[in-house]
């Protein structure tokens, strides 16, 4: 969070809960924009988890 602070410079950023690629507990840093609207949040979930996932060290 202090990362996506300092590099926006702005204060507002949340931490939200989503449920992560195992169905697991995951967390994002989201703007209050997207923290508020649960469409937004989902689409964000989805584009995360469509991402390949490395499983080894890069050669």
């Amino acid at each position: 969070m202090i990362a996506a602070i300092v590099g926006s410079g702005r204060p507002d950023f949340e931490v939200v809960e989503m449920p992560g690629p195992d169905g697991g507990n995951g967390w994002a840093v989201v703007g209050p924009a997207v923290a508020d609207d649960p469409v937004r949040l989902a689409e964000l979930s989805e584009r995360l988890h469509s991402l390949p996932i490395r499983t080894s060290p890069a050669d």
